[in-house]
């Protein structure tokens, strides 16, 4: 599994360290999972929403990624987490949010099974752009659609609601996913987790970068301490070791040296010989 870094700083919520660019802006993720031949990769797609125009339809994909609102009319969980990503139309959209039927043909939005189209000032002009799929006019529910390039004949007609500002890499990744001639995945294409993400103001960017760079280089040095206090007490145990060794050996060799003594004696006195009888028969000889 593969996977860009990220803090859990709680439940459905995560922390993107860019720069705040709008006041009231609000982001959310979508961690997709791809598998194929028993691989699965795993990255992140956040999105910004616009509160600001069409707070309604954004408030409704932010609470489905969160799943905060239970259980829905149709007796699913109000949530995104584990449900398909079902059509993939290469050069044109990705789709998933039909978290009752899995097939497009479900899904059920935070008040109800379906509202009203809210506002159509925002375009389908470039890639990225996080709109609402439908079946006609006024009948958003929780299916959506990412646009893999400029689409401006859907404008008008479906509401755009977001845009992606971070993970366009495996956008494009999910984009190669093998489909059928209705463009269903051929490789289970999924959402495995999804919430919102905090995103910092430029004062707060600046400490969050010094508080993890801090934190970085402690634990470094904590590293590094460890391996100084383990290589002492590795070289301690070494020189304890030598030292037992020296200690055996020497006690060996004070044993032997014991051990040799009354044995030169004795071997003089079987042969009957002493310095004295030897000094007397030099004598006598002579």
């Amino acid at each position: 599994t593969k996977m860009g870094e990220h803090a859990d700083d709680a439940p459905h919520e995560e922390r993107m360290i860019i720069p705040k660019k709008a006041a009231n802006a609000t982001f959310v993720f979508l961690d997709i999972s791809v598998t194929s031949e028993g691989e699965t990769e795993r990255g992140r797609l956040v999105f910004e929403l616009f509160d600001d125009t069409v707070p309604k339809t954004a408030r409704n994909f932010r609470e489905l990624c969160t799943g905060q609102n239970g259980t829905g009319r149709k007796g699913f969980p109000l949530h995104y987490k584990h449900s398909r990503i079902h059509r993939i139309i290469p050069g044109f959209v990705i789709q998933g949010g039909d978290f009752t039927h899995g097939n497009g043909r479900g899904g059920e939005s935070i008040y109800g099974e379906s509202f009203a189209d809210e506002d159509f000032s925002h375009k389908h002009d470039a890639a990225g752009v996080l709109s609402m799929a439908n079946s006609g006019p006024n009948t958003n529910g929780s299916q959506f659609f990412i646009t893999l390039s400029p689409t401006p004949h859907l404008d008008n007609r479906h509401v755009v609601f977001g845009k992606l500002v971070k993970g366009f890499p495996f956008l494009h990744r999910i984009a190669r996913v093998s489909t059928t001639s209705e463009y269903k995945p051929l490789e289970p294409v999924m959402i495995a987790d999804c919430g919102t993400v905090e995103v910092l103001s430029e004062e707060e960017y600046v400490q969050e970068m010094e508080r993890r760079t801090k934190e970085r280089e402690e634990k470094q040095k904590s590293e590094e301490e460890k391996a100084r206090i383990a290589a002492l007490e590795n070289a301690e145990r070494m020189a304890q070791t030598a030292r037992q060794r020296v200690h055996s050996a020497l006690e060996q060799a004070q044993h032997v040296k014991q051990d040799e003594n009354p044995v030169k004696k004795q071997r003089k006195v079987d042969y009957g010989f002493s310095d004295d009888e030897d000094s007397e028969n030099d004598n006598g000889d002579s």
